[in-house]
């Protein structure tokens, strides 16, 4: 085990205001960087309640603005502007767990040019994309200077350990960290994502890498993250029962349970 993992906290406010006042709670709660969900800001949440023919209340379905309604350069400039911790800027697709960019891929590989343009610290290339388009706009992150996260989130099961361990190490040429996600039902699903980080663990020339789940064991590879090296664990600000079995992790919380486990450099 060398240094703690560090925490980068997903934000995922639907205007640019409260991005930035949600970065603020995000460094109070010491994290070391924010990922800045982009797509986002094309969400209308559920806000209001009706009642439906019996008379019950019933929940507004959530709705997607139509791509012109937010202004993309106004948006990001604002964004690297007001928040002062280092920003991963994601724009995830349609195609995506809680993706919300409503546009084509053309019209999404113009917001990440946009963003690598504005130098944030670093750009979420996805394999969603194209792979030609996803090298295209690695060379572009590459001569601006922006670090490189290449993620795969899906909604699959998660597979074999072996499985886990080539992909992570494909998706880490020319990335500076790889994000790997996937979906975690049972308790073996939890343990391969461990045990394949603790694999690349041993291996000398392993990408940096951040393992993850959704799911019921899907916070078990954060948990244990010191043990298998991971160099940064994703968090959000949200706390108690409306995040137990989703896999996602506390900021707070996940500091404090390193230190109950009593992992070095807690």
């Amino acid at each position: 085990m060398g240094k703690m993992p560090e925490v980068c906290v997903s934000l995922y406010s639907h205007s640019v205001q409260d991005l930035i006042r949600e970065a603020g709670r995000a460094a109070v709660a010491l994290a070391d960087s924010v990922e800045v969900r982009f797509d986002q800001l094309w969400l209308i949440p559920r806000s209001a309640r009706e009642s439906n023919e019996d008379g019950e209340a019933a929940a507004l379905e959530e709705s997607v603005r139509p791509l012109d309604d937010v202004n993309v350069d106004e948006a990001i400039q604002a964004i690297v502007d007001g928040i002062e911790l280092p920003i991963l800027f994601t724009c995830a697709p349609s195609a995506a767990p809680d993706g919300r960019f409503p546009g084509t891929m053309e019209d999404r590989v113009k917001v990440l040019e946009q963003a690598i343009s504005n130098n944030v610290a670093r750009i979420d290339i996805d394999t969603h994309l194209d792979e030609e388009v996803a090298q295209r706009l690695m060379e572009a992150a590459a001569e601006a200077g922006v670090g490189v996260v290449r993620s795969e989130i899906l909604e699959e099961e998660t597979p074999p350990t072996d499985e886990i361990v080539q992909r992570i190490n494909d998706l880490g040429e020319g990335a500076e960290l790889v994000r790997f996600v996937r979906q975690c039902e049972s308790n073996i699903h939890g343990l391969r994502l461990v045990e394949a980080g603790w694999i690349l663990s041993q291996q000398d020339d392993s990408p940096q890498r951040s393992i993850g789940g959704l799911g019921r064991s899907g916070d078990w590879p954060r948990i244990h993250a010191p043990l298998h090296g991971d160099h940064t664990v994703f968090a959000v600000l949200t706390e108690g029962s409306r995040i137990q079995s989703t896999g996602l992790v506390n900021a707070r919380d996940i500091r404090i349970a390193w230190e109950v486990l009593e992992y070095p450099g807690a």
